[in-house]
């Protein structure tokens, strides 16, 4: 009975050790950040992509603009703002399709590097070559919905759970990236959004920076079932792997619903 006692208490204390590695990491970042900005002269505002409201702030997110972000409440600096393609530019996968790995062996070096997902049935492959072009792929593994994502230009290759505030959302892409000098030595990285709140969030310092999700951690997906290996590993070890396909597009949503602030429970 003793034993039993002991072993409860060394998974608790296991699992909280994990929580806490991963807000203390959040925590460092976010230590490091400098956000006392001097004023600048952004470009985005001399280019309309960045514009006042009826006391609201927005960023161009498309020639449509009611694609456009409320960015009021952000916390960046709008002068280490990169880019502005479009929030539908990347063909960030809702109804990803994969192919079997024997069809593929030969497409891939034996050194890319891939995001591996495991469930209880499969295991499902992304490399790095194709993640280029997706960036996120909004998945769901054994009942959990996650985001696969990567970023070239930080080489941040994560999967994350899709589940915040009693609600499942749908991550895509903003067409922006983002810098601070301080944070991940400074390198540019994608600015993500939701589908469902059209809150804002940079994974550098994992966390959502704007809208009605501002504040709120961005968290990885249990790192048991998760990892990254070189191609020529995973032939190896998984020959029944299914492997995303490659050249996917993703239709734009015509209307995608909105989850309004009162329904959002983050307590």
């Amino acid at each position: 009975m003793r034993f039993l006692s002991l072993l409860l208490v060394l998974s608790m204390f296991m699992a909280c050790s994990d929580d806490t590695e991963q807000i203390t990491q959040t925590q460092e970042e976010e230590s490091v950040r400098n956000t006392d900005w001097d004023p600048c002269d952004s470009p985005y505002r001399d280019q309309g992509y960045i514009y006042e409201r009826n006391n609201q702030t927005y960023l161009w997110a498309g020639e449509d603009s009611t694609w456009h972000f409320n960015i009021t409440d952000w916390e960046l600096n709008e002068c280490n703002l990169k880019y502005g393609l479009g929030r539908e530019s990347f063909p960030a996968l809702m109804d990803p399709q994969y192919v079997n790995i024997s069809d593929v062996t030969n497409k891939y070096a034996d050194s890319e590097q891939c995001l591996v997902l495991y469930s209880v049935n499969t295991t499902k492959v992304y490399p790095y070559q194709d993640m280029i072009r997706y960036e996120v792929i909004n998945e769901v593994s054994d009942g959990s919905p996650v985001m696969i994502a990567y970023c070239v230009l930080a080489d941040l290759g994560a999967i994350y759970t899709r589940n915040y505030c009693g609600h499942t959302l749908t991550f895509a892409l903003t067409g922006y990236t983002y810098y601070e000098p301080e944070v991940w030595g400074g390198l540019d990285a994608f600015v993500l959004w939701d589908r469902d709140t059209e809150s804002l969030w940079w994974p550098l310092i994992d966390k959502a920076i704007s809208g009605n999700l501002h504040g709120t951690l961005l968290e990885k997906h249990d790192e048991g079932n998760w990892e990254i290996l070189r191609w020529s590993e995973i032939k190896e070890r998984f020959p029944s792997a299914q492997v995303i396909q490659s050249g996917q597009d993703q239709p734009v949503p015509s209307d995608y619903p909105r989850i309004p602030s009162t329904q959002l429970n983050c307590n």
